[in-house]
């Protein structure tokens, strides 16, 4: 008789950050001065998104339609 031996390996993942979570471990470890720095890139960033999205908000609006 002949016996198989099954093994599972599982991997075992961090739990997910929420964003307010994530956006806050970008500033963790930083000087006051590199925070500063930081968020004048994000919100800089964020404009940029803004815009491009208000300047193309009907073509991603049907996109998303489907």
């Amino acid at each position: 008789m002949r016996y198989t031996v099954v093994t599972q390996t599982q991997a075992v993942l961090e739990p997910r950050l929420s964003p307010e979570e994530t956006m806050a471990s970008l500033f963790d470890g930083k000087e006051a001065g590199e925070q500063k720095e930081l968020l004048a890139k994000l919100e800089r960033s964020g404009a940029a998104v803004n815009r491009a999205l208000t300047e193309h908000e009907e073509e991603y609006a049907r996109v998303l339609e489907g």
